[in-house]
């Protein structure tokens, strides 16, 4: 590749590059990349180091309000693409798109990669006055974004590629569709079902648009209806997420026994080996890495019938789509499943081999490696 060209990865949070970016960055590094990581700095600071990268502390804030604030935030991010002249900035999630799209004016050398991680909250809430406004405003924001020729987009799931082409924010040439992060498949591997009550497994942040309320509504249903088993929720709540389960919620919830909360949880393959159904009603997704794990470890899913939750999950075949919001037809399809023990056991097994077939770790590294090789041609 010539010279040592300079990759900056512009991640809102730390932990959020160490758990979906941190094997392309390894990867890019092994290839003569120098590595610069720009994120806001919780407690993965070390861990950064430590693989030899060098960090850059931003404030940026993924729900700031203040116009000042944000103002000071895209000046900061512009200072340090002066600073650090990079030959590529990968940007993920909507905010460092934005931001890091119009630093990156600063200088016709800066190739942008942007990944498109879901269309967010503005696109799966139902259309008012409010959501109409800021829709508009998002998409006048994106066009800015894809204004340089220069600059590429991932998409994790095939329907949000087509409407940013059919919005004309970017030409298919330029539109790249990667699935999600990957997983690595030698460690979220698949077992033997547990033994004792059946566990149905909700895993990700606490916020009410993974349809979290529609899961503790079904198990209320079936509860009702006399069937034994048991909910779990792992995760916590985003605090910086408008939609975030308030906590006093999960812990009423924990208390009266309707699920059991067991909020962050570090060493994921261990428990989602402990469920026997994975369940994901979210309203929208890019391509959700919960799901892609699960799938992984051999489980079969009920996810709602949305944009990324498809991608993953093949009705019939490795587990159930419902409709969005939909308690009651959620509640069917999980008693089906907890009810079946052959269903269940058939469904893994197809999940896992979708996961080695698509979503492994290698096919996004590879395909992400190819990405910057492209443009920077």
């Amino acid at each position: 590749m010539g010279n040592k060209k300079k990759l900056l990865f512009l991640v809102t949070e730390d932990w959020y590059f160490l758990s979906h970016r941190l094997s392309i960055a390894l990867q890019a590094r092994k290839e003569g990349f120098e590595v610069i990581v720009a994120t806001r700095i919780n407690k993965g600071l070390n861990e950064l180091l430590s693989h030899g990268f060098k960090v850059v502390p931003i404030r940026m804030k993924r729900s700031g309000r203040s116009i000042v604030g944000e103002l000071k935030t895209l000046i900061e991010i512009m200072g340090i693409y002066l600073r650090e002249k990079p030959d590529i900035a990968h940007h993920v999630a909507v905010k460092p798109v934005l931001y890091g799209s119009l630093a990156a004016l600063v200088s016709k050398k800066i190739k942008c990669i942007n990944a498109i991680a879901g269309l967010g909250f503005v696109f799966s809430r139902n259309d008012n006055f409010r959501t109409r406004l800021l829709k508009k405003i998002f998409l006048a924001g994106y066009r800015l974004a894809f204004l340089s020729h220069s600059s590429h987009a991932i998409f994790q799931n095939k329907e949000d590629r087509s409407f940013f082409i059919k919005h004309k924010i970017l030409t298919k040439k330029r539109a790249v569709l990667i699935p999600g992060s990957g997983v690595d498949i030698s460690k979220f591997s698949e077992g033997p079902e547990p033994e004792g009550e059946i566990v149905v497994m909700l895993a990700s942040r606490m916020i009410w648009d993974k349809g979290i309320g529609e899961l503790v509504d079904a198990t209320r249903i079936l509860k009702s209806r006399g069937i034994g088993f048991k909910t779990v929720l792992v995760g916590i709540p985003d605090k910086e997420n408008p939609n975030a389960v308030p906590l006093k919620i999960l812990e009423r919830w924990n208390r009266e026994k309707i699920v059991e909360w067991w909020g962050f949880k570090k060493n994921m393959p261990e428990i989602l080996r402990r469920s026997h159904i994975v369940v994901l009603p979210s309203y929208r997704e890019g391509l959700p890495k919960g799901l892609i794990e699960a799938a992984s470890c051999g489980k079969p899913i009920i996810a709602a019938d949305v944009p990324g939750c498809r991608e993953i999950v093949h009705a019939g075949k490795n587990g159930w789509l419902v409709p969005p919001q939909n308690r009651e037809i959620l509640a069917d399809k999980m008693e089906e499943l907890i009810k079946d023990s052959c269903l269940r056991k058939k469904m893994g097994r197809y999940s896992r081999q979708m996961a080695a077939k698509y979503f492994t770790d290698k096919i996004v590294i590879n395909k992400t490696m190819r990405l910057y090789r492209i443009v920077l041609k």
